[in-house]
């Protein structure tokens, strides 16, 4: 399911729409399709399927902090429902509530012309991902390239380049915390 309110406007949903199925793509949000997913994965119990829900700029759609895609997140994991959340902001009036900040497994970043939210957010990770400035100097090697990112896995405590290349990892493999990440460093390996 995909609730974006830029749908049609260009040809970068066009791939979207062959796999979700243009009956699963809204222009459109209200806390109903949210409430009746839920209905729908609790009524199929252990039989149901893993759903995925792309919510893309969805404070354009009208959508308050309050709303059930944002203060339903954490419920709707046990019910194998997933959500990908897209912002063009970390903080301030358009970005994702902090309910949702609170309980990512990842987070993806690339490149931000904004000092100030590239600030928000290593301020933000500080302390899970090392210093401010180790979280600044990962991210500044990773989106070097255009369309690049950097990938940090709450779960696993690591931080990648595009998906395949660890840069770094909160601990070494003793147990201790490791060092902070040193910008323009080898990665430490490529997955393959």
């Amino acid at each position: 399911v995909v609730f974006s309110p830029n749908l049609g406007l260009d040809s970068t949903t066009r791939d979207l729409k062959k796999i979700a199925g243009e009956s699963n793509m809204f222009q459109t949000y209200n806390d109903g399709m949210i409430d009746g997913l839920i209905e729908q994965q609790k009524v199929r119990g252990d039989a149901r399927d893993r759903m995925l829900v792309i919510a893309d700029d969805l404070i354009a759609l009208g959508c308050s902090p309050t709303a059930r895609i944002f203060t339903a997140s954490t419920y709707m994991r046990h019910l194998d429902i997933s959500v990908i959340y897209i912002s063009q902001t970390y903080t301030g009036h358009y970005s994702i509530p902090p309910v949702v900040k609170n309980n990512l497994e990842g987070c993806i970043m690339f490149r931000s012309p904004s000092s100030k939210q590239v600030e928000a957010f290593s301020k933000d990770l500080e302390g899970t991902f090392g210093s401010s400035s180790n979280i600044k100097d990962m991210l500044e090697d990773a989106t070097k390239e255009p369309y690049h990112f950097c990938f940090f896995n709450y779960r696993d405590l690591e931080v990648y380049h595009n998906h395949k290349d660890l840069m770094w990892k909160k601990f070494d493999d003793n147990g201790n915390y490791a060092p902070e990440y040193k910008k323009g460093q080898k990665f430490l390996n490529t997955c393959k």
